[in-house]
């Protein structure tokens, strides 16, 4: 989409924010880059041009100016309710856990996930471990983005979701970026019931199922594109680990691939290096120093791993029962230029299976993280 691309809506029963915001939420929605940001050409196939919004809410997004270093890209950004909703969110498990997250769990809880109107993000800034003033911040946070719908006057406070966040990380339980659990992570579900269906109001009315599966549809897609959007990153990674065990187990080996800087590395060079996946696999389920060795689920005998090309071609084996094929090196140097590459390790000795998505390690993101504070 062109970055002049908007849709011009009205904002009926909200409230201009006051200046201290630094926001000016006016009757433009964008869906796309403005001011003098520019979308990587890959990654502008992944913006959609047409769709179905939801009805009843409005967006805005601005440059405040969070780090100074920051001159011209967005770094706030609004999603307001034109009614109150019902919301419910997932936090992270970190147990440092940013004000924002803390101060967003509480007003949940308080207001028993009802007569919810906006969530209010900012980037550049994460909140985190900063102490009473943080979540004094945080509160004032949420109370300038309440001034848009006039003080809520049912005595439960603010109603306003508040995040903040230094950048992109991993949001959902099968994605990682960079292994990190974040301090931020939140997931946030609202609904205003402008699109008149019936209420959902427990798991056996008609529409749940329905729901259900097309909430868990979306939320995939939208943790795909979190991984596409990781910091530096090149490539899109699937790993599939299968005919294992059990699938805590699939998932735990699943997931120390996906974070092994190692394979990551090996991925952005194009390195079809598969000791790297198995060393990853072999150290997944080591145990702590001083608890019980317990690796039974996996059996380099019984191993195999395989580059899945995205164009549907075969498989490229490399490595089958524990016996190292002979690698083509040459289609494996054109599988992995790929954007796009699928990881398969078959653990041989079981039916359960796992996936995890994850990216590569590019030198950008040493230069994004080298850099984060300045």
């Amino acid at each position: 989409m062109a970055p002049k691309a908007c849709a011009r809506l009205p904002i009926p029963r909200l409230i201009r924010p006051t200046a201290s915001l630094k926001i000016t939420l006016n009757s433009t929605r964008c869906y796309s880059a403005f001011r003098s940001l520019v979308i990587p050409p890959p990654k502008t196939k992944y913006i959609p041009t047409s769709g179905t919004y939801p009805k009843g809410f409005l967006v805005s997004g601005t440059h405040v100016g969070v780090k100074p270093t920051n001159k011209t890209t967005p770094d706030l950004a609004f999603l307001a309710s034109e009614t109150p909703c019902a919301a419910a969110a997932v936090f992270t498990k970190n147990k440092f856990q940013a004000a924002p997250v803390t101060l967003s769990r509480s007003m949940l809880q308080r207001r028993q996930n009802a007569g919810i109107r906006s969530v209010i993000v900012n980037s550049g800034c994460a909140n985190a471990v900063t102490g009473k003033g943080g979540l004094e911040d945080a509160e004032k946070m949420g109370a300038e983005a309440d001034k848009c719908f006039g003080a809520p006057d049912d005595g439960k406070g603010g109603s306003t979701i508040v995040m903040s966040t230094g950048a992109v990380d991993l949001s959902f339980n099968s994605i990682s970026i960079d292994g990190d659990t974040s301090t931020n992570d939140t997931v946030a579900l609202l609904a205003n019931g402008a699109a008149g269906g019936k209420e959902i109001d427990s798991e056996s009315s008609e529409d749940y199922a329905v729901f259900q599966h097309t909430l868990t549809e979306f939320a995939r897609d939208l943790a795909k594109l979190i991984v596409r959007d990781g910091e530096g990153a090149t490539k899109f990674v699937t790993i599939r680990v299968v005919d294992a065990p059990s699938v805590i187990g699939a998932r735990k080996v699943a997931s120390t691939i996906a974070k092994s800087p190692l394979v990551k590395t090996a991925l952005y060079g194009k390195d079809a290096n598969w000791g790297r996946i198995l060393c990853a696999t072999g150290y997944s389920q080591i145990t702590e120093p001083g608890m019980p060795i317990n690796a039974t689920e996996i059996i380099p005998e019984k191993t195999s791993v395989s580059f899945i090309p995205p164009d549907g071609t075969e498989e490229l084996k490399l490595l089958v029962n524990g016996e190292p094929e002979i690698v083509d090196e040459a289609r494996a140097a054109e599988i992995l230029e790929h954007e796009d590459i699928e990881i398969v390790v078959s653990l041989g000795i079981g039916t359960k299976e796992a996936i995890y998505w994850t990216c590569d390690f590019s030198h950008e993101y040493v230069t994004i993280n080298g850099d984060y504070r300045t």
